[in-house]
């Protein structure tokens, strides 16, 4: 059986999208399954696995006339793709609206070839109440046309809730994959008298620029601190107590970063992250370090999950930098970390990926 990803806005290693695809390939292969990885003719994320196709246009601007041209050229490039058996799962994640109209469109024309439409829903960024309509009356007549051959996924509790008040389907909640080349180290076993405090990613706003501005002034002050960052904040944060780091970083080069951190600094968008996933907060469990992450977010609800509100902060007040060492050696919060740490590892892995997208595809089939 073959998977097609189409994988839209995979440009190079920033973000997760180049480690999900790795990591999906990966699942596949546990179950026998190939995968061709359709992404964008630019892309320059490190290809490992799978066989992928560099398809599709560019982007150059937000004029509406070029954003006319690149659906017109994104359209063709996707039908211009032919699908060689009848035995064919189209796969998509990370979309926009017009991305998952227009694979709609290309699973019903392509309809004798195809056998699944997964569609995997990682936030709800995209979703206000017109998009919604537009979402319902397209899976109405999705189904209408080929009943049984729709499966919708999401990678969290609170987003299969919202998903599924919302569209009034089933949702399956598919692990967070991407974290076997994370290795967990001894939890704070610190080899230098510094603080490492790192924010992970480009400098973007709904990721908590703008606290992360604040901390760095106030590290100023603290000699104890490192604060890491991406090289894209030069010229926007300003502190002598300020590292940069690559962007985008290699796998090997984020992966050693995590494990060099003491505390990931994830102070995000409420409104944003009230449902949405963090990989990096994924991440940072599994690697032994501390998360610090804003209030009324679905890593809080994680963290409140297992019994860790000394981690959630409203970010107000940034006098708990002064106490870092406190938290590092605080057995209480040490301990249900660790707990926490071993229920990520038993669910968020590419084998438990493997089984919980199996079975769900088997259950369609039925």
């Amino acid at each position: 059986m073959k998977f097609i990803s189409l994988c839209w806005n995979l440009i190079d290693e920033s973000g997760h999208n180049a480690a999900y695809s790795r990591s999906f390939t990966q699942a596949l292969a546990i179950l026998g399954h190939e995968n061709l990885v359709l992404v964008p003719k630019h892309c320059t994320a490190e290809r490992k696995l799978g066989s992928w196709y560099y398809i599709f246009p560019r982007r150059k601007n937000n004029t509406i006339y070029s954003k006319i041209k690149y659906l017109i050229n994104l359209t063709i490039s996707l039908f211009e793709f032919k699908l060689e058996t009848s035995n064919n799962i189209i796969f998509l994640e990370s979309f926009t609206t017009i991305q998952f109209i227009i694979t709609i469109i290309y699973t019903l024309l392509k309809n004798s070839n195809v056998k699944n439409l997964c569609l995997l829903f990682r936030n709800n960024n995209d979703i206000n109440e017109f998009n919604i309509i537009i979402y319902k009356v397209v899976f109405r007549i999705f189904n209408s046309i080929s009943p049984k051959k729709l499966c919708l996924y999401t990678d969290s509790d609170t987003l299969k809730i919202f998903f599924e008040e919302k569209f009034n389907l089933p949702f399956c909640v598919l692990p967070i994959p991407h974290t076997d080349n994370i290795l967990c180290s001894e939890f704070f076993e610190k080899k230098s008298n510094s603080i490492i405090m790192w924010w992970p990613g480009a400098p973007r706003p709904e990721k908590g620029l703008q606290i992360i501005n604040k901390i760095s002034h106030k590290v100023n002050n603290l000699s104890n601190i490192k604060l890491y960052l991406s090289e894209k904040t030069q010229g926007v944060i300003f502190s002598n107590q300020v590292i940069a780091t690559s962007d985008p970083m290699s796998e090997i080069d984020y992966v050693n970063m995590l494990r060099k951190s003491d505390f990931i600094l994830i102070p995000y968008d409420q409104k944003v992250y009230s449902l949405a996933t963090s990989g990096i907060f994924v991440e940072a469990i599994f690697s032994g370090k501390i998360p610090l992450v804003s209030k009324d977010t679905w890593m809080a609800s994680e963290l409140i999950k297992n019994n860790l509100p000394e981690l959630i902060f409203d970010w107000t007040n940034l006098n708990f930098l002064d106490n870092l060492n406190d938290i590092l050696s605080n057995s209480y919060i040490i301990n249900k970390l660790k707990i926490m740490n071993l229920n990520y590892r038993n669910f968020h892995n590419i084998s438990s990926y493997s089984i919980v997208l199996n079975k769900s595809l088997m259950e369609s089939s039925r």
